[in-house]
């Protein structure tokens, strides 16, 4: 497993300004379940060390759910352990080596990382200090706005269509596996549902057109 490929940085990246779009199909995959998840409690970018019994059986499952989409281009993870043990049990049933990136870290809670949900509702009722709201933001609380989680995001993902997108003919198929928090800030944009469930695959086609 290779540790944070910050693909948007390496020198083959192809910009070329004569093959303006890329496209790729993108299979976003959310971890499965850790024992902080059943419990409700704020995870964050706090490492978790491993999943639950029920999170591996949970990522055996998903690499089962991916197989009719094989072949797959690549498979990238946050870099967090929860992710990255979900991205192993997957690319080890497809036979692909997941590759990292922080990227793609769940959202940065600040000081709510380790509390209950009930617990930071009680002592933080701020409507924005909750991931519910359309534009969260954590920063008074020494975590991300929903923009920078977007943005870190969005910064991978175009930097994944450069590397892995084709301008024509059928767009290669990339697995992301990400973080709840994170991923649903993004459906906005992508036009999904609001909820990234675990043990689901969310496809969806992404192009991405340079400028310039």
């Amino acid at each position: 497993m290779r540790t944070f490929l910050c693909i948007g940085e390496e020198a083959d990246v192809d910009k070329k300004k004569d093959d303006p779009a890329k496209r790729i199909r993108l299979l976003f995959v959310r971890h499965t379940e850790t024992h902080w998840n059943s419990e409700r409690i704020y995870s964050g970018q706090s490492d978790i060390p491993w999943l639950s019994e029920k999170g591996v059986a949970q990522a055996k499952a998903l690499a089962f759910d991916l197989r009719p989409f094989v072949p797959v281009a690549a498979i990238y993870s946050s870099d967090l352990t929860r992710t990255r043990q979900t991205a192993g049990i997957i690319g080890y049933y497809l036979g692909i080596e997941p590759q990292l990136d922080r990227r793609l870290r769940e959202v940065h809670y600040g000081k709510l990382e380790g509390m209950s949900r009930d617990a930071a509702g009680d002592l933080y009722p701020e409507p924005t200090l909750s991931i519910r709201h359309p534009n969260f933001d954590f920063r008074p609380l020494g975590g991300e706005s929903r923009a920078e989680v977007v943005a870190r995001h969005l910064d991978f993902l175009n930097a994944c269509a450069l590397r892995h997108g084709a301008s024509k003919g059928d767009p290669p198929r990339v697995v992301v596996v990400g973080h709840g928090g994170s991923l649903r800030a993004l459906p906005e944009r992508f036009g999904m549902g609001k909820e990234f469930a675990q043990g689901a695959v969310h496809e969806h086609l992404y192009e991405y057109t340079l400028q310039g």
